[in-house]
């Protein structure tokens, strides 16, 4: 029989997972961070934040990531997920996670990738290089990176004593010598490129690993560690299954449906991303109207969450597929979770310092000072009302989830929506 393109798919996750736990190792032996065995049984705090896409978390995630209290990863679990075959279209028909398996790959991917925040200056080039070796995998796994080069591009860009703002400078221009037009699939560099490849493993705009510092083993008892993945909203327990010691916390971030559906549209319609999944390669075409139609990738790829019930959406105009990946989270995190507390995104956006306190106080951890916020995998500069675009389509929308925004406590009043 010839070789399918999902066994080429099969075969390629396999390779890329042994390459990233060989790196793990080589990590351990080259900057003596020495992997601890069962180290998520001695976690004691746990937050996640449950949203639908574009609701708002990865800023969330991002500004909490500041505190010295949090353990977080540059990204999100995801690729630990699809390289272990726990998704679509290997362990399961969608995003949806019963019962993790590989846990122990899993886990020892996560520690390598976890860590705090680092508010010095200083870049110890030798694991800026190990980062970007094994995220490297993760956004082009039929890419066959030596590590020398990515060491030697890291000694020519990256300055050792550098800020924020230089160091991605400094990214920018690494990525741009090993990438070439590549380097366009980063938020970081100063332009952006199409996605055309037929694998992937990270959902693009690819994710910058950052300057983090390792945490302790002591860390694992003080420290809160925080989790954000869209997706998760349909994986109840996966976070019991991996730190059965912990108290997990439950973070319920909303955003009304129009600015939601928006952003996802936006999406959708990127060249850049955001591709999840080739539902290609397990024989669907899509035909969703307003995407298939005039995006060229729009007969395979599916954007953003892959939720339980997406095939019966295959031929459905785009503005409703977006709707229902916001009503299914929401459904999902409503009904399945032990939620502690709910925010809304608008609220932190009208009072960042107000809603910053209240969350840092509702998942334990002392709030800070905030200045500005980050720009974080957005599809465009952030401003009120940017619903405004889609304004009547928006609005025709409103008797198909007003239910959901009854559940979510959200005003019908269209004039507070920002």
């Amino acid at each position: 029989m010839p070789y399918t393109s999902y066994e080429e798919y099969s075969d390629l996750l396999d390779k890329t997972l042994n390459k990233v736990l060989i790196s793990c190792n080589n990590d351990s032996e080259s900057l003596g961070s020495s992997y601890i065995p069962n180290w998520n049984a001695k976690v004691k705090n746990v937050t996640v934040l449950l949203s639908a896409s574009r609701g708002g978390s990865s800023l969330l995630k991002e500004v909490l990531s500041q505190s010295p209290d949090v353990v977080s990863l540059p990204g999100e679990e995801e690729p630990y997920y699809i390289l272990t075959k726990n998704v679509y279209p290997f362990g399961s028909t969608s995003d949806m996670i019963v019962n993790l398996k590989s846990m122990d790959k899993i886990l020892k991917m996560m520690w390598y990738d976890l860590g705090l925040n680092d508010t010095s200056s200083y870049y110890e080039k030798h694991s800026v290089a190990e980062h970007w070796y094994r995220r490297l995998a993760f956004q082009f796994p039929e890419r066959d990176f030596n590590y020398l080069d990515v060491l030697s591009k890291v000694e020519a860009h990256y300055h050792s004593d550098i800020n924020k703002q230089d160091y991605d400078f400094d990214t920018n221009n690494f990525l741009i010598d090993l990438l070439g037009p590549d380097a366009g699939l980063y938020d970081v560099t100063t332009f952006n490129s199409a996605f055309t490849k037929q694998f992937k493993i990270e959902e693009p705009p690819f994710v910058v690993p950052g300057n983090r510092k390792p945490f302790t083993e002591k860390d694992l008892e003080t420290k809160t560690f925080l989790f954000k993945t869209p997706q998760d909203y349909c994986r109840p327990g996966i976070f019991e299954q991996m730190f059965p010691n912990a108290k997990i916390t439950y973070i319920h971030l909303t955003r009304g449906y129009a600015q939601s559906v928006n952003g996802l549209m936006d999406g959708w319609l990127s060249d850049t991303g955001f591709f999840s999944y080739n539902v290609g390669l397990t024989g669907f075409k899509l035909d969703i109207k307003g995407y298939s139609d005039v995006h060229p990738m729009g007969q395979d790829w599916w954007n953003f969450d892959l939720f339980p019930g997406w095939t019966d959406y295959i031929d459905k105009p785009l503005s409703e597929v977006c709707a229902a990946q916001w009503k299914a989270a929401h459904y999902w995190i409503t009904n399945e979770f032990n939620v502690k507390k709910r925010f809304k995104f608008e609220d932190f956006l009208a009072d960042k310092q107000s809603t910053l306190d209240d969350i840092c106080n509702t998942i334990g951890i002392s709030s800070w000072k905030l200045d500005e916020l980050p720009n974080v995998m957005s599809t465009d500069k952030p401003k009120a009302k940017r619903w405004h675009k889609r304004k009547d389509l928006m609005l025709s929308m409103q008797h198909d989830t007003s239910s959901v925004m009854t559940m979510l406590d959200y005003s019908t009043d269209t004039e507070t929506w920002i």
